[in-house]
């Protein structure tokens, strides 16, 4: 049995300049999948190709095993959710839940857009002009209006991207909640890695217009295939070690302890990532001696986050490490040394 959505060979360039170089990748149904990766990058490019709004240079699309790449966009069954909503604001928000349904009965418009209404808890809102929403209202609106047709698969371009960060956060696992409660095929489009793990079964990290990485939340984040796919998730951590076995590992900072059994032989030089909220702060260097991996330094810099304390290490070789800590306990003053222990799953090895 064939994947719901199939994208094969895509290729893209603007004035020469490619944009999309090969992309393939693959969808189940009522999965969701997040593309992810940085400005530019090309996602917007890929989502217009699969909607049909965009023509590909090469390669193809495929919905239910059908070739889409001679489908207009309007015969696709495709939805989809653009970043600025685009609501209509001459109309209330019935009238633009309403506005993509086409070729039915007003009696079964009203009971498909009142069903649709109350689903996304907005039904008090039917009769009000989109300029008297609030951000998140007008996220529900949009949802609800590329929802209503009932299209085979939902396209959502970065649909929270213009909303302030607390509601972004609040809003994503509402809008990951919908789509799982009505079973949608989707692709969900962002640049910031704590939505795509908040809303997605699989994410696909695009660079350079290429898929660099594919996999479950848990897995490209825990286990970052190249160091830029590692720099884009956060991890500032990048050290060279040398294998002494394949659980063990010379460092700067003395011996490193490691989950994952690493390939190579005794001697070699492998690249190495200590992921950011990784570190325990212990008590004193007694209780370091305890711990096989750890790390002690001069605290040079801490930066209050709120639930969180950001801070900058500087160990013995000079090299500068940071790490995410809970806000309590309190961490040490700015010149003290600091000790730290890591959990062996916490060490990344042998990136590219």
């Amino acid at each position: 049995m064939s994947p719901f959505l199939e994208v094969t060979g895509i290729r893209k360039s603007f004035q020469g300049i490619p944009t999309l170089d090969h992309v393939d990748f693959f969808l189940e149904r009522g999965e969701i999948l997040c593309i992810l990766g940085p400005s530019g990058c090309g996602k917007t490019t890929l989502l217009r190709i699969i909607a049909g709004i965009e023509m590909p240079d090469a390669g193809s699309v495929r919905i239910e095993g059908l070739d889409m790449v001679d489908v207009p966009a309007h015969l696709r069954h495709v939805g989809m959710v653009f970043q600025d909503f685009a609501l209509f604001p001459h109309l209330n928000v019935r009238e633009n839940v309403a506005f993509g349904l086409k070729g039915v009965s007003k009696e079964v418009s009203r009971e498909r857009v009142d069903q649709m209404l109350e689903r996304m808890g907005i039904e008090t809102l039917a009769e009000r002009r989109t300029y008297e929403l609030s951000g998140g209202q007008k996220q529900r609106v949009a949802l609800a209006r590329s929802l209503v047709p009932q299209p085979k698969l939902l396209l959502l371009d970065e649909p929270l991207g213009s909303l302030d960060r607390q509601l972004r956060e609040r809003l994503v696992y509402d809008t990951a909640d919908i789509l799982r409660k009505v079973g949608m095929t989707a692709v969900y489009v962002t640049h910031d890695h704590a939505e795509a793990f908040a809303v997605a079964d699989r994410v696909a990290v695009l660079q350079d217009g290429r898929i660099a990485q594919i996999g479950s939340p848990e897995t490209v984040y825990r286990r970052p295939t190249t160091v830029e796919i590692a720099r884009f998730f956060g991890y500032e951590n990048v050290i060279s070690a040398r294998i002494l076995s394949r659980k063990w590992l010379q460092t700067d900072f003395g011996h490193l302890e490691i989950a994952a059994t690493v390939s190579g032989n005794p001697g070699d030089v492998v690249t190495v990532l200590i992921r950011p909220d990784a570190a325990v702060v212990l008590e004193d260097e007694k209780a370091a001696l305890q711990h096989v991996n750890r790390i002690s330094g001069s605290l040079i810099r801490r930066r209050f986050l709120g639930s969180q304390m950001y801070i900058d290490v500087r160990i013995d070789s000079g090299q500068l490490l940071s790490f995410y800590l809970p806000s309590y306990p309190p961490v040490p003053e700015m010149g003290e040394t600091i000790h730290l222990a890591i959990h062996p799953e916490a060490v990344v090895v042998d990136v590219g």
